[in-house]
């Protein structure tokens, strides 16, 4: 299976047989699951485009055009 946002091979997460949970695993797609998390600070909405990234932190442009960015772990 695909990513639809990144078109990477896509990981199932599940250990149960005949139930799948893929995930996108690929640290530069907005859909993967590094990304989960991240919400807009201004409006709560998802992410659409990453623009920038370094150590920690990635820097998104929202639904709205809003840019924000994610804190470090």
């Amino acid at each position: 299976m695909k990513c639809l946002s990144c078109g990477q091979s896509m990981v199932n997460t599940r250990t149960v047989i005949g139930e799948a949970s893929f995930e996108c695993r690929n640290s530069r797609c907005v859909k993967s699951v590094h990304h989960k998390d991240a919400r807009c600070d201004t409006c709560d909405a998802l992410p659409v485009e990453r623009t920038n990234g370094g150590t920690g932190f990635t820097v998104f442009l929202c639904e709205n055009g809003h840019s924000f960015t994610t804190t470090p772990r």
